[in-house]
């Protein structure tokens, strides 16, 4: 059975007979059956494509560009093949890697060392190391981002496997290694003093491309401490010192703003064991967790003067209403009520016109007074697009003000401060202010994104919402 098999795959790969697209899933269960009863002579069969795969031959790797599914086969039956890694043994893994560099294909090179992972592979770890770091010396010489590359995973796949730790902590940390390449790359970089898989020029652009990306932000600590320590090793100019430097202070305030993860420091004193733990004593920056004292006492301060404020305002309605009660001219209210500060005056203005329902005389200026305070925050704010009057802005604001807990002014507030912004940003002024109990948590979704989207205010999808407000 395994033979015919194998032959059925050889003469697909030759072109004699080629395999329809459903073939390929009965192909697998049939190696599913050859690799529980008969697994060594299939193993022995697909040498000879291990072979091919390893050293990426581009006739078993056509299938990427053809929609053939020839190399994944070989992969489906190697992630299998429990002799994979004894046969592996006998390969010369600086060879194998010299091919996947011609072929600048990581992924697959990634796939063949987790299942030597896997396999609890072992071969000679010394020896391999000197060829490794020999490699890595020919490129102080003629620098190759890609040769590099291929390198520095091969240099983390051996540094894991000699580790000393159990099975399953080295298979974790290889994941680790997997999963979180794109961010290390940058880190390896830094630490061997050239670019590492990296299409940029210099090391204030690897500190701005981390900076700049999101998904690095947990992991700024690591990045700030290895450059910290290798500044003066980076063969940094005058102009490009000033620069890095620059690049540190702005890294320094993202940690301030991000909680940072120690999730990789541990991997990272394995790959790095000589110095890297020394930098982390020495270059870790204040991160995020410690600040919080000093935030959590900065929100109460605000809290405080919130409340303040709140009590000025409801004391500042009751005298003006006083005031149109007791027939002061509303010319007098009215530059009462424009004395204060464009938010204060809004705030204002939105209580007494509250106290005053029914009065006839407030009535008939009402209108007028509302026009000046509103036109004087435009003033003071960014003004409102020509496509948005107030009157429009009102309308919205009173559909909002049940989710914003019937605070009209918040939810006029929130409006006004989202008009023109990115949908990212509005998502994430959203979950600022569903955290800070501003936004009743329950309409959060559905219910906020529905207004925004009506009045164009939030044009990207529902779904893209509901991904976005946690």
């Amino acid at each position: 059975m395994c033979e015919d098999i194998i032959q059925q795959f050889s003469d697909h790969l030759s072109g004699e007979a080629p395999i329809p697209p459903s073939g390929w899933s009965e192909l697998q269960k049939d190696a599913d059956l050859c690799l529980k009863v008969e697994a060594l002579d299939f193993h022995k069969g697909m040498q000879s494509y291990y072979k091919m795969y390893i050293t990426a031959n581009h006739s078993l790797f056509r299938d990427r560009e053809e929609g053939s599914k020839m190399s994944r086969f070989v992969e489906y039956v190697f992630e299998r093949d429990d002799n994979f890694a004894e046969w592996m043994a006998g390969q010369d893994i600086i060879a194998m890697t010299e091919k996947w560099i011609e072929a600048k294909r990581s992924e697959e090179f990634f796939r063949i060392l987790k299942r030597l992972v896997y396999l609890d592979f072992q071969t000679d770890w010394e020896a391999l190391h000197a060829k490794v770091f020999d490699a890595f010396g020919k490129q102080e010489v003629y620098g190759n981002a890609t040769i590099n590359e291929f390198y520095s995973i091969l240099h983390g796949f051996m540094t894991i496997m000699k580790a000393r730790k159990s099975y399953n902590e080295r298979v974790e940390m290889f994941e680790q290694f997997i999963d979180n390449w794109n961010f290390l790359k940058h880190l390896y970089s830094v630490m061997l003093g050239r670019m590492v898989g990296l299409g940029l020029q210099n090391f204030v652009q690897v500190a701005n491309n981390v900076k700049s990306s999101p998904n690095y932000h947990p992991h700024l600590q690591l990045i700030y401490v290895s450059m910290k320590g290798r500044l003066n090793e980076l063969g940094l100019k005058a102009d490009a010192y000033r620069k890095m430097n620059e690049q540190l202070k702005d890294i320094e305030q993202k940690i301030q703003r991000t909680p940072q993860s120690t999730e990789l420091e541990a991997l990272c004193a394995e790959l790095f064991p000589d110095d890297f733990r020394g930098m982390l004593d020495k270059y870790r920056y204040k991160p995020y967790n410690e600040l919080q004292d000093k935030i959590k006492a900065l929100e109460e301060e605000t809290k405080e003067i919130k409340e303040n404020l709140q009590a000025r305002i409801d004391v500042l309605a009751e005298k003006l209403k006083e005031a149109v009660e007791n027939a002061i001219p509303i010319t007098v209210v009215k530059d009462e009520l424009l004395k204060v500060g464009p938010e204060m005056g809004m705030e204002v203005f939105i209580h007494l016109n509250a106290l005053l329902t029914g009065n006839e005389v407030w009535a008939k200026h009402a209108a007028d007074i509302k026009e000046s305070v509103y036109g004087r925050r435009q003033k003071y704010e960014a003004k409102l697009p020509p496509t948005f009057t107030l009157a429009q802005i009102e309308e919205i604001t009173k559909e909002l003000s049940t989710i914003f807990y019937n605070k009209v002014s918040l939810a006029d507030s929130f409006v006004c401060n989202i008009i023109g912004l990115k949908p990212s940003a509005i998502t994430a002024m959203v979950n600022r202010m569903v955290s800070e109990d501003k936004i009743c948590k329950d309409m959060c979704h559905r219910p906020l994104w529905k207004v925004l989207n009506k009045h164009g205010l939030y044009k990207a999808s529902e779904s893209n919402w509901n991904q976005q407000v946690k």
